[in-house]
């Protein structure tokens, strides 16, 4: 809209600009808001009930901000008129207004974006192999993770609720949360015999009286001597519900959860990976016409995402930063905090993707040029992607300075995520491997072709 209505000097002027970039960029908001719902609604195929609800929630936000970009936007943009395009009084402050004069201009076809596109076409094998060997030692962590979903994890270490719990623990131990649950369908006389049993096993700290819950049921509960988060506790688990005592029971608390949530993972992650994989493919090529691509979007935005993961596993499991992060390690990663920062960071990548594309294609349309489509492309499109990933950026930095580790780790790391995507990623790596890669960028076979002749979808 500035850019298009920059030119204008009336109202209809700006009027016409608005229909314009509705009728244009408006089809990139779409395709944009469609990835981060399909990454984030595809949360559904897994049969976990945090899990689904945070994708409902997400889903209809995305929806909502979509539907209200393509409509409540347009409508105020048409009352305020030139008002609107008019420079903010923050442009006028020297550090700021410098920045601004740098990088915001986006009527202009030459600025900062395109001069980095250049430098880039330059060096672009080294710019390329430079950011993918960044990205990799950034990874490396992920081979070391400790994954953990334990609730009492998310209290913070100096909070009154820790300190309460800790006295419970030292003065009132049969009052502590259990490591382990056993619901029985029994007699109180066999429940016991088996709660005797199981106080003989080495892993086992104590074992509490057997507890009567109604009529034929009866609870066994336990702590153990070690971790309920550590491999040898989920293992005592599988095991006891591997054991058969000759009644019905059922095995719970901290490490059974930890156990039927990798379950539920390890049940809906490959079908939740299939469902983005393929869409985010169909999306990208409705909207270029290539196979090359979306495949390179898919591979980039996976590596992306890993070194961001790594790094905060590198923080919060590794204790690093504690100090300045205000927090205290539990050892490992909430395995919660990886399936969000997967599926939002997925989404924000494959956000940022679309729109630098997107106008990248546009003069590829146009031009026929490759490396001059990609620094025109990246100066249109670079302002919006700075800005935007500094929008989000500033919200998930908001949520590490909460109290909670679970809300730190998961705003470090989308905010890490989105600092990353939107300037090594998009800003040097996708230049560069769309430098190398020259006309064959936009390659399809024949059929798909004349499949996106038919119903491919631009912005034109």
């Amino acid at each position: 809209h500035r850019e298009r209505s920059g030119r204008g000097r009336n109202d209809p002027a700006i009027v016409n600009a608005m229909e314009i970039a509705v009728g244009t960029a408006g089809k990139t908001v779409l395709f944009s808001a469609f990835t981060i719902a399909i990454s984030v609604g595809g949360l559904l195929v897994i049969a976990a009930p945090l899990i689904r609800a945070v994708a409902v929630a997400g889903s209809a936000v995305v929806v909502f901000a979509v539907f209200s970009a393509i409509t409540l936007v347009p409508a105020v943009l048409a009352l305020a008129g030139r008002r609107m395009t008019r420079p903010s009084v923050i442009t006028r402050l020297p550090l700021l207004g410098g920045l601004f004069r740098a990088v915001g201009d986006v009527s202009s076809e030459e600025g900062f974006f395109s001069r980095l596109a250049r430098w880039v076409h330059r060096f672009p094998w080294l710019v390329m192999f430079g950011s993918f060997a960044i990205l990799l030692a950034m990874a490396y962590p992920i081979l070391n993770v400790n994954l953990r979903s334990n609730p009492l994890d998310y209290i913070p270490k100096a909070s009154d609720q820790s300190e309460y719990l800790e006295t419970v623990a030292d003065r009132f131990p049969l009052l502590q949360i259990p490591d382990v649950l056993i619901v029985t369908e029994t007699t109180m006389a066999e429940a016991q015999e088996w709660a005797d049993e199981l106080v003989d096993d080495e892993l086992v700290s104590r074992v509490n009286p057997v507890t009567q819950l109604s009529e034929g049921e009866y609870l066994i509960s336990m702590m153990l001597e070690i971790d309920s988060q550590h491999p040898d506790a989920l293992q005592y688990v599988l095991d006891l519900r591997d054991h058969d005592p000759g009644f019905a029971n059922w095995v719970g608390g901290s490490g059974a959860q930890m156990q039927d949530f990798n379950q539920a993972l390890m049940d809906g992650g490959p079908w939740f990976a299939l469902l983005v994989i393929a869409a985010v493919f169909v999306l990208l090529f409705l909207l270029t016409g290539s196979v090359i691509v979306p495949l390179k979007a898919l591979i980039v935005n996976v590596l992306s995402l890993a070194a961001s993961i790594g790094v905060t596993i590198f923080v919060f499991q590794e204790s690093y930063f504690e100090s300045a992060l205000n927090f205290e390690s539990s050892g490992g990663i909430e395995v919660i905090v990886l399936v969000f920062a997967l599926a939002f960071g997925f989404g924000l990548a494959m956000d940022y993707e679309v729109f630098l594309i997107s106008r990248v294609k546009e003069y590829w349309d146009l031009l026929g040029d490759n490396d001059l489509a990609v620094e025109r492309g990246l100066q249109k499109s670079g302002r919006i992607i700075t800005s935007a990933a500094a929008i989000m950026m500033l919200l998930f930095v908001g949520l590490v300075l909460g109290d909670l580790i679970v809300i730190k780790e998961v705003g470090f790391a989308l905010a890490l995520t989105v600092f990353v995507d939107a300037t090594l990623v998009r800003m040097l790596l996708v230049p560069a491997t769309m430098t190398v890669l020259g006309k064959w960028n936009w390659w399809a076979p024949a059929p798909l072709r004349r499949l996106h002749e038919r119903f491919g979808i631009t912005e034109g």
